[in-house]
């Protein structure tokens, strides 16, 4: 099992510190974490063919480990032939991207991706010439922009990113993250639209797990500071920007303010955005970074997947949910990254007691996300009094969901009033 650790495609690690082994590898499976390029010296790109800066250099550092593991993992215990990649947020989203690479064709052999796909609009990234134009002092060519960051030390470097604005909004491409490089070759690791390759099926076609967590939107209390710079007092003040990147509608046009309106109407209703029903706040969040970009992409996938689909939602909530803990928000709801708790250790969260519902939503986990690494599907195949429900796959008119909670159940459609809402407003969107 290959852990791409998350970060927003600007930070992260795969470090043992952060991601230890100690649950995963009880289940009898090698698992390989690896750190890849982020920010500026991750994602810098230019149109400049000449200049061999295409973008996308830390998805190809995931692409060398994936090699690196078909060559060597043979000699750690590690079967070659049956590699299963899993990762979250921008993880999850590199996860999706690896599907969808011609690159990382026959390096892995199922996938897991929790909390994030490349739909979304934090999971893209921008060209690089007007961000330097705007934050260096001088006015130059590509290549004269390569030379200077050549010759800056790795410090500077991050000092220059820092001053780089990174709002995390469903309506912004990222300063840094994935691009579709324009030069096609044989070293381009994404030259189409995710859309477009899922529409035509021209993918990795492996079995996939998806899933999100109950609440995910309480993580912008941990990024307001960092990121969010349309907020005021972790209230909403533009709808606007809650309006996806891929509907490709203009801000301030007529379209745009009437989807905002209709955003803001089914979140508030009547009420006006306040710290009193900032847990309405938290879903709408929620919903336009995570889950409807989830959905919408499931809906691609389904049409052109010839393997099987897993959907979950996370909602157990308990010591283990340590991201939660961190964003300050004692209200309902599982965080954005709650589940890295019940998967890896690390040093905020002492192992819990073994008749605890922490300790048993780890052995689930772990039992399921080991049994789909080994055989593609996460089921047990004998009675486990640990996994009690049977798991279905996606069919092409039901999502088949698992409920992972206090204890484990399964439904059908997942937060169907929301998703249709979100639905409606992309068709009216794409009819106008």
């Amino acid at each position: 099992m290959c852990w791409v650790p998350g970060g927003g495609f600007v930070s992260g690690s795969g470090n043992a510190d952060l991601y230890g082994p100690e649950y995963l590898v009880t289940e009898d499976v090698v698992l390989v974490t690896f750190n890849y390029r982020v920010g500026l010296l991750g994602f810098l790109n230019f149109s400049d063919p000449s200049l061999d800066v295409p973008g996308n250099a830390g998805l190809k550092d995931q692409i060398m480990a994936l090699k690196w593991i078909q060559e060597n993992i043979a000699n750690f215990g590690g079967d070659p032939h049956n590699v299963t990649i899993f990762g979250e947020s921008a993880g999850g989203a590199s996860v999706h991207l690896l599907i969808l690479s011609p690159l990382a064709k026959g390096l892995f052999h199922k996938a897991i991706m929790q909390s994030g796909v490349a739909t979304a609009g934090w999971s893209r990234g921008q060209a690089t010439l007007p961000i330097l134009k705007n934050v260096l002092s001088v006015q130059a060519t590509e290549k004269q922009y390569l030379e200077i960051l050549q010759q800056m030390s790795f410090d500077d470097i991050i000092q220059l990113q820092m001053k780089i604005p990174n709002a995390l909004q469903p309506s912004f491409f990222r300063p840094f993250g994935p691009v579709i490089e324009n030069v096609p070759s044989n070293t381009a690791f994404l030259t189409k639209e995710p859309l477009e390759i899922m529409r035509a099926g021209t993918y990795n076609q492996v079995p996939i797990i998806m899933g999100y967590t109950s609440r995910e939107g309480m993580v912008v209390n941990y990024f307001n500071d960092h990121f969010y710079n349309y907020v005021a007092d972790r209230v909403p003040v533009d709808f606007e920007l809650e309006i996806p990147f891929i509907w490709n509608v203009p801000k301030g046009s007529s379209l745009s303010m009437k989807l905002a309106e209709e955003i803001k109407s089914f979140y508030f209703g009547s009420e006006k955005p306040s710290q009193k029903n900032r847990n309405r706040y938290y879903q709408l969040q929620g919903d336009s970074h995570f889950t409807w970009p989830l959905h919408f992409t499931l809906s691609h996938f389904i049409d052109s997947h010839s393997s099987t689909i897993y959907i979950y939602r996370m909602s157990v909530d308990t010591e283990l949910n340590l991201m939660k803990k961190v964003s300050e928000e004692p209200g309902p709801g599982v965080c954005h990254a709650d589940d890295l708790g019940y998967l890896f250790m690390n040093p905020a969260t002492l192992p819990p007691p073994e008749h605890s519902t922490e300790m048993k939503t780890v052995k689930r986990f772990i039992k399921l996300w080991a049994n789909f690494a080994r055989t593609g599907n996460p089921n047990s195949k004998v009675t486990d009094s640990l996994i009690s429900v049977l798991w279905k796959p996606v069919e092409k008119d039901r999502v088949h969901f698992l409920e992972i909670g206090e204890n484990l159940t399964v439904g059908v459609n997942p937060d169907e009033d929301r998703i249709a809402f979100w639905w409606k407003l992309f068709r009216f969107a794409q009819r106008k």
